[in-house]
């Protein structure tokens, strides 16, 4: 029972080292999308916005 129970340990820490070890993978697709263009907007905006009414 006792190795049963380490077995279990074991694997439900490699499952979960998987899943961290894949986390930054599923967040670029959301930061490339959203965040990064926020910034380029937050960043050229005030300077597009001079040249216009220059």
């Amino acid at each position: 029972m006792v190795e049963l129970a380490a077995a279990r340990r074991a694997e439900s820490r490699r499952s979960f080292e998987r899943t961290m070890k894949r986390a930054p993978v599923l967040m670029v697709v959301p930061l490339t999308c959203c965040i990064l263009p926020s910034y380029a907007l937050l960043g050229l905006g005030p300077f597009l916005r001079s040249i216009s009414l220059g």
